[in-house]
């Protein structure tokens, strides 16, 4: 007499409408475009939340979990983000889950990575960026360490700017007519030399 198998239930394929329904990402945040494919670890993705509709920046492992070793090691980063939730200094965390064996984290939307194309042309005003910049990594470092927790990869691409204070930004608030602009950096450096000193806020990623 032959024993009735029980069937069993198979899981949606990669890219199928099955997996498409069952995905909190997709169903949660809608993509806008790819901020960063760089480094072996992750990929940055612009995203609107459907749920507030706000802007945020979802960090999505390229490598999958396969075993609790893989979980645990990608698991430090949301650790470390959590536990420096109130350091002004470092990005903000807003959340992580595990969907389909790959992390995501959501974390705030910066204007981009600090670049030599920020680097004001002027000499004094070059030493005052410079002097800024330092000045407010520093401090978000040594936040960081007296939680003690080190970051271990501080370079230019993982400085990111937070917000910037245009001219007419700074225009509107004595009176001007004119509109505040958000755009991100484009602009020449004689521009970027009067935008950059002091009224930006850097943040460690």
């Amino acid at each position: 007499k032959k024993r009735s198998r029980r069937r069993r239930r198979q899981l949606p394929q990669l890219g199928s409408q099955d997996e498409i329904e069952l995905s909190r990402y997709l169903e949660d945040f809608e993509e806008i475009e790819t901020i960063s494919t760089a480094g072996n670890f992750s990929t940055t993705i612009k995203c609107r939340c459907r749920i507030d509709g706000c802007l945020y920046a979802i960090k999505r492992a390229k490598k999958r979990i396969h075993n609790d070793a893989d979980k645990r090691k990608q698991l430090k980063e949301v650790f470390a983000l959590s536990a420096l939730s109130q350091c002004s200094g470092v990005v903000d965390y807003y959340g992580a889950f595990i969907e389909d064996n790959r992390l995501y984290i959501q974390m705030e939307l910066c204007e981009g990575c600090v670049s030599v194309n920020h680097v004001p042309t002027d000499t004094n005003n070059r030493i005052v960026w410079i002097l800024d910049l330092l000045s407010q990594v520093s401090l978000a470092l040594s936040d960081m360490h007296s939680r003690d927790i080190a970051h271990l990869d501080i370079k230019p691409d993982n400085i990111l700017i937070a917000r910037k204070t245009t001219n007419t930004e700074n225009s509107d608030n004595n009176g001007s007519n004119s509109s505040s602009s958000s755009s991100s950096f484009s602009s020449s450096a004689s521009t970027n030399s009067s935008n950059l000193i002091g009224d930006t806020i850097y943040k460690i990623g």
